[in-house]
């Protein structure tokens, strides 16, 4: 498959978007503060989802399906996953490949016949935590 280049310009985030996430990790913070009942182990892990939120190159992200084939084909598996419960991103695929196991991002063939990634990593940090999320869970299985 050959894959074209798209020179992509990365850009910071509009400043509403910042001052959304500055409130939704506010928004936490209060809450943890108000439960009277929360366990030191609790409010450790609701502090280190604040801090995911805060931190622009963290995202969650789940899969949400694993379909697997079994076969000696390069292509072992097709995933579905969410970021941050926000973006549902279905035709990620688990490929072997001769460094071993690594994931593609959707694809689609043009008219002049070469294939495109339908979705974009814009930086490589998202790339790896999804790369690393979806390879455990295939790997789990």
């Amino acid at each position: 498959m050959t894959q074209g280049t798209n020179e992509t310009e990365v850009q910071d985030p509009p400043e509403e978007v910042i001052e959304t996430t500055k409130q939704r990790a506010l928004v936490k913070l209060k809450a943890i503060l108000d439960n009277d009942n929360i366990t030191r182990g609790e409010m450790f892990d609701q502090m280190v989802e604040i801090v995911q939120i805060l931190d622009k190159n963290t995202a969650d992200i789940q899969v949400q399906r694993m379909y697997r084939f079994e076969s000696d084909r390069p292509l072992k598996a097709f995933s579905d996953i969410i970021i941050n419960d926000a973006l549902l991103i279905k035709g990620i695929k688990v490929l072997e490949g001769k460094q071993g196991l690594f994931v593609s991002m959707p694809q689609e063939q043009a008219k002049d016949k070469k294939w495109y990634d339908s979705v974009r990593c814009l930086t490589q940090e998202i790339r790896d935590q999804i790369t690393e999320v979806v390879l455990s869970v295939y790997n789990e299985g």
